[in-house]
């Protein structure tokens, strides 16, 4: 996926331009089908961005959080159990792992036309 449908479906998701959306955005540039070794994955952003792991994956989280707390978009009822919005975010891995299938929906011209 482009770097350019990448940003628009984080903008339909309810993602705010914050350093997690920026370590989303990067981290699934990396690993486009989700994270294998999420650790691994947050020390690579983190060497380049000069921060530790930790900040990467809290930065990810708060992220996450936000766009489940503020008024949860259509995009985000489709795709991330609608039944549970916005009752309690999925952690990080699982939701990394969920955005890789959604884009391979949207390139393959699934629903959605990111």
């Amino acid at each position: 996926m482009d770097e350019i449908r990448l940003d628009t479906l984080l903008t339909r998701l309810g993602f705010e331009r914050t350093a997690g959306r920026k370590y989303i955005h990067e981290a699934m540039m990396l690993e486009p089908k989700g994270p294998t070794s999420i650790t691994e994955l947050y020390r690579i952003i983190g060497e380049k961005h000069q921060v530790s792991p930790g900040v990467v994956s809290g930065a990810i989280q708060r992220a996450i959080q936000q766009a489940y707390t503020q008024p949860v978009t259509a995009w985000m009822r489709q795709y991330f159990c609608p039944s549970t919005l916005p009752a309690r975010p999925p952690k990080n891995k699982m939701f990394l792992r969920r955005l890789g299938m959604i884009m391979e929906l949207v390139e393959r011209g699934g629903k959605s036309n990111a």
